[in-house]
């Protein structure tokens, strides 16, 4: 199943200039696939309060946009497991709402100071790209 993670909740009133961010935590056994990030955003549309599985009502789903942003800068952290060696990338996307539209950036924590990285959004509508 698909799990869910929750940006804001339905209804949710936000405010000029506000930031909205989610961290993540990315493994890999292979360093160069954490280059990079693509994360869609999505819509719910039901009547849950607090939903969490996609896969549950997959249409009350609906794309809102993309979320793409180079990683390359965020330092990876090799753990050793079962597997042998993995890589751990842990950082925020990050959504600053405007008045006029919605900017994304990435950010992480670099020997105790937090650094910010460019992202693009692609609206799923049209296919634009927002730097």
């Amino acid at each position: 199943m698909r799990t869910l993670t929750r940006l804001c909740p339905q209804g949710t009133r936000i405010r000029e200039n506000e930031e909205i961010s989610q961290p993540y935590s990315i493994e890999s056994h292979n360093p160069r696939t954490l280059d990079s990030i693509v994360q869609d955003v999505l819509c719910y549309r039901g009547k849950e309060t607090n939903p969490r599985w996609v896969d549950i009502e997959p249409e009350l789903y609906t794309p809102l946009c993309t979320i793409y942003a180079d990683t390359s800068k965020v330092a990876r952290q090799p753990l050793i497991g079962p597997d042998g060696v993995y890589y751990v990338q842990d950082f925020k996307i990050i959504l600053l709402c405007g008045l006029t539209e919605l900017q994304a950036q990435i950010c992480w924590v670099e020997n105790g100071i937090e650094k910010r990285g460019p992202a693009k959004i692609v609206y799923d509508d049209d296919l634009q790209v927002s730097a």
